[in-house]
């Protein structure tokens, strides 16, 4: 969700889409399946690959993607590798986690 803006299904198919996000500016939804990446057939650990892959050169990630009777090739153009959100503590405010996390005495 956080890289490419979409979440897939095992077979390809998109689950959700980020507002916004890449997936989202290429015109993908909620439906549309994502039959290869990179000329190769789907799979999920293939797509990581590709992520990574383009972190280190110019290349484009390229998807065909299936809407209906419809297949389209998406050339998407990302370098931030894989992305995942992360929890990070604020000096500046109370940690409340680690106070609700404290055993009671």
């Amino acid at each position: 969700m956080y890289s490419l803006g979409m979440v897939l299904a095992e077979d390809g198919r998109l689950t959700e889409v980020l507002w916004d996000g890449l997936a989202f500016k290429n015109s993908m939804a909620i439906g549309h399946q994502v039959m290869a990446v990179n000329g190769m057939a789907f799979n999920g650990e293939r797509l990581k690959d590709a992520i990574r892959a383009a972190q280190k050169t110019s290349a484009r990630i390229e998807l065909i993607v299936k809407s209906g009777d419809r297949y389209r090739t998406i050339s998407i153009d990302y370098r931030d590798g894989l992305r995942y959100p992360r929890l990070e503590r604020d000096a500046g405010k109370p940690a409340r986690l680690d106070q609700i996390l404290t055993p009671r005495k």
